[in-house]
């Protein structure tokens, strides 16, 4: 239990108030704070974090079935039980609740091929989940491995390996079976924001006509681009607080460090691996983006003011081309970068050469302040719309054949935590009162919303043929979810 008049304990009674009072409206403070006030901020997170007692993640049982169903409410807050009211539906199906921790999960990957979804959690442990069968498989975490801080970010690799990073700065290898995972040797010297595999084999795999997680209908050509790819060594890059980006080979059971990439004059909030593996957008917290050539090791363009305050969002874009192989590289004419910040502003870059060649401002709230926390690319039917999510309760859907200009607006019952594309023109955004919503973005509508949680849905993985969704957020809690 954190000690009375802890920020962690002033936070959790104050989200129990918020929920008894039944309030879902506007938060007091967005995401778009100065940098100043978000120094002060962690200055004394980290005076409160000291004093909290590290403790062994709770090992509570996954539940395969979910509980009894309570009275129906407006929001859903009071059941974990949800029918699927998709129109579009053959049947309606009820997502199934697995109770992991009693702590806040945090992030999120999936590996559909086992149908796999892993979850990283305040409790310092992560878990792997059977989305097929709603069920906990095992939890990466034991009595000599695994973080003692905040697990921020996870990704699968390639057999059903796993790499972890923490607010400990450490980066965890765990093995497709057990819990015995092995510590990356010197791998930061502050919190790691984020983690990601690089995947050209799946790029090289589509741009052949197949797909990687579809074998059987993959031809002569895809199978040899991927016999190719399976010889390559495999990749995972990491960004930390400590203002560098690094480049791993996680071939092994233990990860050799390839590159450190320097350039940064702030800490590295967010990163976008291009699709082909073969360069990453990376922003920090002072508002600077770089774009790196993982062939070269070294920045191929950075904008030193990127925004005003941090970068709070990065994607990458390619408009329509005619063959797929025009989507594979930074020298191509359709690779761009969209980045989000706390100016309110969301701004496109030519992959090229840095140039902003778009820019647009969305989500300000009535005080001209907010920010743009999520972005997802290559929507619509023609791949040109993009979606965001911002600190003023709304989705906006550009178009980026009208230069990026906003033509829908979406209001959501509270702020955006999570944003993931379910289909080419739908969206599913997680949001602080545990709902999520179902939107088309080519209509600028929400068809239905789903009660995933009781609290903020901060995590969310789409099967790629979007028969099943997973949930979790800060009750602990995952939902498991089936479309047909």
């Amino acid at each position: 239990m954190p000690p009375t008049g802890t920020a962690l304990q002033r936070l959790k009674d104050a989200r129990i108030a918020r929920q008894q009072a039944g309030l879902t409206g506007q938060r007091q403070h967005f995401a778009a704070s100065s940098d100043a006030d978000n120094e002060a901020y962690m200055q004394h997170f980290e005076a409160d974090f000291s004093s909290l007692s590290t403790a062994p993640p709770g090992h509570l049982s996954a539940a395969a079935t979910a509980p009894s169903a309570a009275p129906a409410a407006a929001r859903h807050a009071g059941t974990r039980k949800h029918d699927m009211q998709d129109t579009a539906a053959a049947n309606s199906r009820a997502g199934v609740l697995v109770q992991l921790s009693d702590r806040p999960l945090l992030c999120s990957a999936a590996n559909w091929g086992s149908n796999e979804v892993i979850i990283g959690s305040s409790d310092h442990a992560s878990y792997v989940v059977d989305a097929a069968a709603g069920k906990k498989r095992r939890t990466l975490y034991s009595k000599t491995t695994g973080h003692t801080e905040w697990v921020t970010s996870v990704c699968c690799l390639p057999g059903g390996r796993v790499l972890s990073g923490g607010m400990d700065g450490r980066l965890w290898l765990w093995p497709a079976g057990g819990s015995a995972g092995t510590e990356v040797s010197a791998a930061h010297s502050a919190p790691v924001s984020k983690v990601a595999c690089l995947t050209p084999a799946a790029a090289r795999i589509a741009a052949a006509g197949g797909s990687s997680s579809s074998r059987s209908n993959v031809g002569v050509r895809a199978a040899r681009a991927a016999a190719a790819a399976a010889a390559e060594p495999v990749l995972a890059v990491s960004c930390s607080y400590d203002k560098t980006v690094k480049v791993w080979d996680v071939s092994g059971s233990r990860a050799k460090q390839q590159a450190v990439l320097q350039g940064h004059t702030g800490p590295v909030l967010e990163m976008a691996v291009h699709p082909a593996g073969t360069c990453i957008a990376t922003g920090d917290r002072k508002g600077g983006l770089m774009c790196w050539d993982l062939d070269t090791g070294s920045s191929s363009w950075g904008v030193a003011a990127a925004h005003q305050g941090h970068i709070t969002a990065l994607a990458w874009s390619a408009a329509a081309a005619n063959t797929p192989e025009q989507h594979l590289g930074c020298s191509s004419s359709s690779c761009f970068v969209i980045s989000g910040g706390q100016d309110i502003v969301v701004r496109v870059w030519d992959g090229r050469t840095g140039s902003c060649s778009a820019e647009q401002t969305v989500h300000a709230d009535k005080k001209g302040k907010g920010a743009a926390g999520n972005i997802v690319t290559g929507l619509g039917s023609s791949g040109n719309l993009v979606v965001t999510a911002g600190a003023d309760m709304t989705l906006r859907v550009l178009d980026a054949a009208q230069s990026y200009k906003p033509i829908h607006t979406v209001q959501l019952t509270d702020f955006p935590y999570s944003l993931t594309a379910a289909a080419s023109d739908l969206v599913l955004c997680g949001c602080g009162d545990g709902s999520v919503h179902v939107v088309d973005v080519e209509a600028g509508a929400v068809l239905y919303a789903l009660g995933a949680g009781r609290a903020a849905v901060r995590a969310m993985e789409v099967s790629p043929g979007t028969e099943r969704l997973v949930c979790a957020g800060d009750d602990g809690c995952v939902v498991c979810y089936e479309f047909q």
